[in-house]
């Protein structure tokens, strides 16, 4: 990871907390430049991220929607937040038909995909029935990451419940709308 931050950061190393989805409403108002309205919404409570979780969050919204303003001919997306106590289903859409790609296929979307495993969640990009695409990442908020799993005690032998595991489901085949 250092690596990565050390090419994003010209001048070394930067002093500022990783991004997280407290600063979604700035990436999302950073795509009116680029002439992409983007709504935001959220339904069910907040839940705390671990700051992997939450990083991930905002890469993943952050590759979608220049993943719409680089490969859809549309001008509107939208970011949906949806909370659960254990999980964070975050879906990015928009409903344009896909641009003519310019140039080889990029790494957006297996890049996502390695994010969201990475975490102990799910990624699925796809197509929409009628028009445009859609990008759902599922990712586990701290009362179900994976990392508070290992940390928990284990239930004793004689317990009749068994414990919990996360699984990543396997990579879904994508799209033919070829995004970075």
């Amino acid at each position: 990871m250092g690596l990565l931050r050390e090419r994003d950061e010209p001048h070394g190393h930067s002093t500022e907390p990783a991004p997280g989805l407290m600063q979604l409403p700035q990436l999302i108002a950073s795509f009116d430049q680029v002439g992409l309205t983007v709504t935001l919404t959220q339904d069910g409570a907040a839940q705390r991220l671990s700051p992997g979780v939450d990083l991930t969050a905002y890469r993943i919204t952050q590759e979608a929607l220049t993943n719409v303003s680089k490969h859809a001919l549309t001008t509107m997306a939208a970011v949906h937040l949806h909370y659960t106590v254990s999980l964070l289903t975050l879906t990015v859409t928009d409903d344009g038909p896909p641009a003519e790609v310019r140039g080889a296929a990029g790494y957006g979307l297996i890049g996502m995909r390695e994010r969201a495993h990475a975490v102990g969640g799910h990624l699925h990009a796809h197509p929409r029935d009628e028009t445009g695409f859609e990008v759902r990442a599922e990712l586990p908020t701290l009362t179900c990451s994976p990392t508070t799993k290992r940390s928990s005690p284990q239930p004793s032998r004689s317990s009749s419940t068994p414990p919990t595991t996360l699984k990543s489901s396997p990579p879904r085949p994508t799209a033919t709308r070829p995004y970075s």
